[in-house]
């Protein structure tokens, strides 16, 4: 799977959040032309600030292409110092507390570990303020998808990106379903790109 894919496909997510796409497409299915009426509910990504939760390849190239949208980028990672010019500042794991009250946006790009399972917990997602975005690209059951589903529905923070879900498919009873403020793909981050089949087979090639 290619890093860059996967990055872009997050910031697809988080655009498509930010622009409010589903709430657009929602209107044209009952062609309803709500220029007006809508164009507050539209954010902008010049000048937002982004927190990268984990600094592997994924989250390198995310920082890269939200440098070119004119973010502010800030990443959490256990690495001192991520070799990635496009990071204003890098936190250590144990101080992320102290960056997600001023987050935007909120991207997951953590591998899952014993580490990192549940990580973005319920505290932490209370943490976010409530015009916060959160777009989770890696694995699910590094959030807590239970306290996510939570604070969606009440208002607490404004919305989700999801590509990647504690339970794959994910049930028919989830929450996430039915919320208008989720815009969610089953996974297919990492799928397409026109190099995508070179690269797979060479990484079959070399392991």
């Amino acid at each position: 799977v290619s890093q860059r894919v996967l990055a872009s496909h997050a910031m697809a997510l988080m655009l498509g959040v930010m622009r409010n796409f589903r709430r657009f497409e929602q209107l044209r299915a009952r062609r309803e032309w709500a220029r007006l009426t809508m164009s507050s509910h539209i954010l902008d990504p010049d000048g937002a600030r982004m927190v990268i939760l984990g600094m592997g390849h994924i989250g390198q190239d995310i920082a890269r292409k939200a440098k070119a949208f004119d973010m502010e980028v800030i990443c959490v990672t256990r690495s001192p110092n991520p070799a990635v010019p496009e990071i204003d500042r890098v936190v250590p794991r144990e101080k992320v507390d102290e960056v997600l009250p001023s987050a935007d946006v909120v991207m997951v790009a953590m591998p899952l570990d014993n580490s990192t399972r549940g990580f973005l917990s319920a505290e932490r997602i209370a943490l976010m303020q409530e015009t916060a975005i959160l777009v989770n690209i890696s694995r699910g059951k590094v959030v807590d998808e239970a306290a996510l589903a939570r604070a969606l529905a009440e208002g607490r923070i404004k919305a989700a990106g999801l590509d990647a879900f504690a339970d794959e498919p994910l049930p028919a009873s989830s929450p996430l379903w039915d919320l208008p403020s989720v815009l969610m793909t089953p996974h297919v981050g990492g799928h397409g790109g026109r190099q995508l089949w070179r690269r797979m087979s060479e990484l079959i090639r070399d392991n």
